[in-house]
């Protein structure tokens, strides 16, 4: 069971399941999303993995992005390194279509894969909701 707090704005909440294809197995991911507006916030956790699934974390955060991205009508625009407090690492990308952007954060924290994404209309720059969204999360 993940245990953290995140900040989403109001909005009609809803909770599934994903899975996503990777070379050590399935990755079942609890996916808790709200959509304000023609926003769209989620924030998703994997199930506990082991711990050679965890060896290699920027190959599975690129596995898991390329798995998004074939989901999606959207193309890459770039990805950067980025580090949450108490200094777990991850990865930030940038997925845009002509009318939307969608920014998703993927990190690891003990043997569990959090990912964190907003989607919003395409602008030069993110929401603040977007950016307080991302600042919020904090690991319990």
């Amino acid at each position: 069971m993940a245990k953290f707090s995140v900040w989403m704005p109001q909005g009609v909440l809803s909770e599934e399941t994903e899975t996503i294809a990777t070379p050590g197995g399935e990755l079942k991911f609890k996916v808790i999303a709200t959509n304000p507006g023609a926003a769209r916030f989620i924030v998703a956790y994997s199930e506990e993995l082991n711990p050679a699934q965890l060896e290699d974390s920027a190959t599975l955060f690129a596995r898991i992005r390329d798995e998004i991205i074939k989901d999606t009508d959207f193309k890459f625009q770039g990805d950067r390194a980025i580090t949450i407090p108490e200094n777990h690492p991850g990865r930030e990308f940038t997925l845009q279509n002509r009318q939307e952007t969608i920014t998703m954060r993927i990190f690891a924290i003990d043997r569990q894969i959090y990912l964190l994404g907003s989607e919003q209309a395409t602008s030069d720059s993110p929401s603040p909701a977007a950016i307080a969204f991302f600042n919020s999360f904090k690991r319990l």
